[in-house]
């Protein structure tokens, strides 16, 4: 009995860490970073703005655009509350509005498709975000 407790202390307390360690690796650098939004690659709005570690990419966006999140019914949403399991995601920047069933928002991080969405990717001085609304077919 007191071996399986200490193992069970011991995966806990190793969960507990590498945990701590995954919500550090999302932190931002400091620097400036640029903010696109694109339809079908057509530039619409870019916006440069300065970075600090405190900041997101779902901060830095709200701050400069008008967003509109989804429900998890896929709804609008402008309250934009961050989901803890899954995230945000983004229907509408500045009234360019996505369906979810034939338009999206491809993130791309300095011309590369992102890999992490707006709370979790990390940016970097110089970087620059696009939000490029494209059709689901023609999606890489």
């Amino acid at each position: 009995m007191r071996r399986k407790l200490s193992v069970s202390f011991l995966v806990l307390a190793l969960s507990a860490f590498a945990l701590w360690l995954w919500q550090d690796s999302f932190t931002s650098n400091e620097g400036n970073v640029v903010i696109e939004l694109r339809d079908e690659g057509q530039l619409i709005r870019s916006v440069a703005t300065p970075l600090t570690t405190e900041d997101s990419l779902f901060s830095l966006l709200d701050a400069h655009f008008e967003v509109v999140c989804a429900t998890p019914f896929y709804t609008p949403d402008t309250q934009c509350a961050q989901s803890p399991t899954l995230g945000r995601a983004i229907l509408g920047i500045d009234g360019l509005m996505t369906d979810w069933q034939r338009t999206f928002f491809q993130i791309r991080l300095n011309g590369v498709h992102a890999n992490f969405g707006v709370d979790t990717l990390v940016l970097d001085d110089g970087d620059v975000v696009t939000f490029d609304r494209i059709a689901v077919q023609s999606a890489p």
